[in-house]
């Protein structure tokens, strides 16, 4: 008889250890159930450890000591590392409000759950300094300097399924820069003649305060404040005010109110001497440098014609002739009667005063 002995296959249990990884993770691979091991070609020789970039499935071939074989599978399942999206930088200027941003990531994503931290890089865009919503909502934007500032918005993808979590590398997605918007406060001191006055489009009629906006050239809108003073124009005099003189005689004009003096005469004194006939006109200028100016009209009369007569301007020793005057409004002779007995032949003068107060002379 011949005697036929069976022997059971082994029983194998394939195992990976972990069964679950992150894209870049390794697996340690392991079997039990037989004495010798062969795993296929899929599998990393040696050690065991395998690094599989998508789930994989891992085939055993075992053998006991009867030369028994059998075999076994294990699956290695990897869980993606995901990465964000890239988006649109943003500029904005203070004051004005963002755009939602939305991380998304760039691997089609079916299963499992994806959480974001994000990190702004300057607080003082008006942004906080981080979160872990998938959304950062538009929020009012502050830049208080006066150059354009940014934020840079980093984020760590963390990707979760079936108990296994893989966080993705740091990215910089975007940036957010805020222009400055300027708020100037601007003061100007000008003279009343120069009202009155135009200041980006504002008319000041008198000393005050007016304020605009305007659009630098950033796109942004900025306040300007001016404050206008005012000054008021010196009262310029000149002394006197009404001047009459007599032909060859001359008079002092005197200006008053100011601290320098330009004469249409080019002088710069504040008194000139002066003997023709003219408007005289003086330009005052005071410590504010405001100008203003007075005018006087000098008339120089003429000396009246005085003709002085005797009647009869021929006598005898000892007989009187009568002198008169014409030509003037009073007269003053050189002796005080103007019946003269002279004993010689004698000339007499009288001074002749017009209305005007001047005076001339006849023999």
């Amino acid at each position: 008889t011949a005697t036929v002995t069976v022997w059971a296959l082994p029983t194998i249990a394939a195992n990976a250890t972990p069964a679950r990884i992150c894209d870049g993770g390794e697996s340690q691979l392991s079997a039990t159930g037989a004495s010798n091991y062969h795993w296929d070609a899929a599998s990393t020789a040696g050690d065991g450890k395998v690094t599989p970039t998508e789930t994989t499935t891992y085939h055993v071939t075992a053998t006991d000591i009867n030369d028994c074989q059998n075999t076994a599978e294990v699956t290695v399942y990897v869980n993606p590392v995901v990465t964000a999206k890239s988006i649109t930088d943003q500029t904005v200027c203070n004051g004005g409000q963002t755009t939602a941003i939305t991380f998304e990531p760039t691997e089609n994503i079916t299963e499992g759950t994806i959480t974001w931290a994000w990190t702004n890089s300057n607080t003082d865009i008006g942004l906080g300094e981080s979160g872990t919503d998938a959304t950062i909502p538009a929020f009012t934007a502050t830049n208080n300097t006066a150059s354009a500032i940014y934020g840079a918005i980093n984020v760590t993808p963390t990707y979760s399924y079936d108990g296994v979590s893989c966080a993705g590398e740091v990215q910089t997605v975007t940036y957010i820069t805020v222009n400055p918007s300027y708020n100037v406060t601007d003061t100007k001191t000008i003279c009343a003649s120069e009202l009155p006055y135009t200041w980006n489009g504002e008319q000041f009629t008198a000393a005050g305060t007016k304020t605009v906006s305007l659009v630098a050239a950033n796109g942004c809108d900025s306040v300007v404040v001016m404050t206008l003073t005012v000054n008021e124009l010196p009262e310029v005099t000149i002394n006197p005010a009404e001047v009459a003189i007599c032909a060859g005689k001359s008079t002092t004009l005197t200006a008053t109110g100011a601290a320098a003096y330009v004469w249409s005469t080019d002088a710069t004194t504040a008194e000139i001497t002066v003997d023709a006939a003219a408007e005289y006109t003086v330009t005052g200028t005071d410590d504010n440098g405001c100008t203003n100016t007075a005018n006087v009209t000098v008339t120089v009369n003429a000396l009246p014609t005085v003709e002085a007569t005797a009647t009869p301007a021929t006598i005898c020793a000892g007989q009187s002739s009568t002198l008169s005057a014409t030509g003037a409004s009073t007269y003053a002779w050189s002796v005080e009667s103007t019946t003269v007995t002279p004993a010689q032949t004698t000339e007499y003068t009288v001074t002749g005063t017009d209305d005007n107060g001047c005076t001339n002379t006849a023999n």
